[in-house]
């Protein structure tokens, strides 16, 4: 994969974590401890997603002892708690294919940059595996003390990278994130699939060869990310 001489329309991007660059493991790793425990899927996620940004967790005002405390008194652990923040953990599983894209982007001269609202999870993920040195920036949620629900999030990077909306573009699996980061005036692609995020990337980047890698195919994702 590789880009052709045609410049791009933006000078950066921003992409999301969880089910943009790797699997949503939030998601999917709460629906899979509701089965062990017997819970709905569907309600735990609800609940879990409430109360790790209103507990104050997911924008580092409390911390992880904090936010597992508040959902044994809310809704309760189906699980120990270090079970199910392993099965989380281990359910974000990095998409090689994008990360490949993150590179070709970088080469060619642009800005990249990870916008993710995410816990220290995201460290403990990056000593695993070493993704934070393919940007320029990483904006976590945990160290930003602000997340994507709020639009000020998307001013306040834009400030620290120097940009001005319209030259960013801006990739998430959220539809309310991408509507925020829209009404800010970010240029904007809602995930949905390998195929379609090619053919969103290449209005704002048409000098993108194609790639050669096989169609992927991904769920309904979730919240934290």
């Amino acid at each position: 994969m590789e880009m052709s001489d045609a410049p791009c329309t933006v000078q950066a991007v921003l992409f999301d974590f969880g089910g943009v660059l790797a699997d949503e493991g939030f998601y999917h790793g709460l629906h899979q401890v509701a089965r062990e425990g017997g819970l709905d899927g569907e309600t735990f996620f609800s609940v879990v997603s409430r109360e790790i940004y209103t507990c104050g967790y997911l924008e580092g005002r409390v911390d992880e002892s904090v936010f597992w405390n508040r959902i044994e008194t809310v809704i309760g652990l189906p699980l120990p708690a270090e079970t199910m923040r392993r099965i989380i953990l281990d359910g974000f599983v990095l998409r090689p294919w994008m990360l490949d894209f993150v590179r070709v982007l970088r080469q060619s001269g642009l800005r990249v940059a990870m916008l993710s609202d995410q816990t220290n999870w995201l460290e403990e993920l990056d000593s695993r595996h070493g993704f934070y040195a393919e940007f320029e920036q990483v904006f976590n949620s945990f160290r930003l003390g602000m997340s994507k629900y709020r639009p000020e999030t998307f001013v306040r990077v834009l400030g620290e990278m120097d940009l001005q909306p319209e030259q960013v573009l801006f990739v998430d699996d959220n539809a309310g994130h991408i509507q925020r980061a829209t009404e800010v005036g970010l240029n904007t692609i809602l995930f949905s699939d390998q195929e379609a995020f090619i053919s969103g990337l290449r209005a704002f980047c048409p000098g993108l060869a194609p790639l050669k890698t096989p169609k992927a195919e991904f769920p309904a994702t979730g919240s934290l990310r």
